[in-house]
């Protein structure tokens, strides 16, 4: 999913009026978090500006809707709308737990052991 698409995913789910520098902001937050906690990335992360629209997020396909619950649950929070707050949250922690057990899943390596009969 690219950072335009993203933002017009959630912006058409919760029409707001807070520009694009906000939400480039909050993608960079989270993308940072996801590079950080599952990529576990030593590099520093390069936030997003403008003109980044066009550009790829990290998360795959079907895990990319991630993106749009986190920036749902952050207009409901500037909103003060602390009900749909909390649901939106609640469902970007579960897909957010949901990728990052994929991704162990599928990313660890398998470390072979080797015995050493000794008798």
């Amino acid at each position: 999913m690219k950072i335009n698409e993203a933002i017009s995913k959630a912006c058409e789910l919760r029409p707001n009026i807070l520009t694009s520098d906000v939400f480039l902001t909050w993608l960079s937050s989270l993308d940072g978090r996801v590079h950080t906690e599952i990529f576990e990335s030593q590099e520093a992360f390069i936030p997003y500006t403008q003109g980044d629209e066009n550009k790829e997020l990290s998360l795959p396909t079907p895990y990319d809707d991630i993106y749009v619950y986190y920036l749902m649950a952050m207009i409901d929070f500037a909103n003060s709308d602390y009900d749909k707050y909390a649901n939106d949250m609640s469902m970007f922690n579960s897909k957010f737990e949901e990728y990052s057990k994929y991704y162990i899943r599928t990313n660890t390596k398998k470390e072979t052991t080797h015995f050493k009969n000794i008798w």
